[in-house]
């Protein structure tokens, strides 16, 4: 089910509920989760597009059963115990502002 704009330029996600959205071919996979909720881009670890594992910095490049994968689901597994897609997805979410740098007001700083 791989839902392509005429052009390309943009697919349609079924998430698990039934609704779709329609985004830009090329949009990060973060981006969608963020669209969808700020909590659960916190909690997410990467993304099913039709089976598919993507990290969260993976431009979307088909449409299709989307699905956020979080550390509940043995799918995750694969991305915890792959040190390269964990680095990736930490980045990612990083990135992303799942993980902002703490800041030290300036008074506190000695």
């Amino acid at each position: 089910m791989s839902n392509v704009g005429p052009a390309d330029s943009e697919i349609t996600l079924t998430l698990p509920d039934g609704s779709r959205r329609t985004v830009a071919a090329g949009t990060p996979a973060a981006a969608v989760v963020r669209s969808i909720s700020e909590g659960l881009l916190r909690h997410a670890l990467a993304v099913d597009v039709d089976g598919e594992v993507l990290d969260l910095v993976t431009p979307l490049r088909k449409g299709g059963a989307f699905r956020v994968l979080t550390a509940r689901d043995a799918q995750a597994l694969a991305v915890l115990m792959n040190p390269s897609r964990r680095r990736t997805s930490r980045r990612s979410r990083r990135r992303c502002g799942a993980f902002p740098r703490k800041r030290v007001p300036s008074s506190a700083r000695s």
